[in-house]
Parts: C-alpha cells; sequence; structure tokens
C-alpha cells in the first residue's frame, strides 16, 4: 500500500511515523510520540535514523559545493540544521567560498560546552 502511495503522491502525504517505519521498521517507530528528535539526536539517536541524516547531510553538502550557496539561502540554513543537530555544544564554523559563492570547505574553528545546558 504505502509503495503505490509512494508513486502517486510522494512522502508529502505520509505521516512522520509512517515515513519513521519506512527506515527504522514498524515496531521501533511505535515510539514516536509526536517529535522526530528523539530519533536523530539526543542521548542515543536510532543508528539508521543517524545515517539518514548523514545522507541528507552529504547530499546537501553537495548541492553546496556545486551551488552558488547564496542562491538559495533556504539551502544553507537547512544544511546548518543538520550540520549542528547532533552537537551538544556551542560550536563556531567558517564557509570558505569561492568567488561564485560555492562552498570550498567548512572549518570548525572551536567548540564551547553551552553555559545553557546546565540550565536544564
Amino acid at each position: 500500500m504505502h509503495n503505490q502511495t509512494l508513486t502517486t503522491n510522494g512522502f508529502g502525504c505520509w505521516s512522520d511515523a509512517a515515513l519513521l517505519g519506512e527506515i527504522i521498521g514498524v515496531e521501533e517507530s511505535n515510539q514516536y510520540r509526536g517529535s522526530l528528535q528523539p530519533f536523530f539526536t539526543g542521548g542515543e539517536p536510532n543508528q539508521k535514523c543517524t545515517v539518514a541524516r548523514e545522507l541528507v547531510k552529504r547530499w546537501l553538502g553537495e548541492e553546496m559545493f556545486r551551488l552558488p550557496v547564496f542562491a538559495d539561502p533556504s539551502a544553507v540554513k537547512d544544511f546548518l540544521k543538520i550540520h549542528f543537530a547532533d552537537r551538544e555544544y556551542e560550536s563556531f564554523i567558517v564557509l570558505f567560498l569561492d568567488n561564485n559563492n560555492r562552498l570550498i570547505a567548512i572549518e570548525e574553528l572551536f567548540t564551547k560546552v553551552s553555559a545553557f545546558k546546565n540550565l536544564k
């Protein structure tokens, strides 16, 4: 049933729980409680979700190396959200661009444990 829905409507009509079930299995996806964050970040994220996040991060990275980065600010925002998603510390990174605004490299200059983390 899912495959038929996929070919006619894409994934957009699927619920988060259904998509999660395709990645990690229906039984494990039953732990879904309205937020995908615990599956991708935090204490012990699901390994398949971690792999999926890394693949999306790499795909967005490819786009940033291939296309002018600032041509689509939402792509930069999406990449950075995924880049920092599993970090439990603050990090200062630099995006090096060529004269056509294509990404040359990403370098993490320094990190710091967040003072806000202690407030939780």
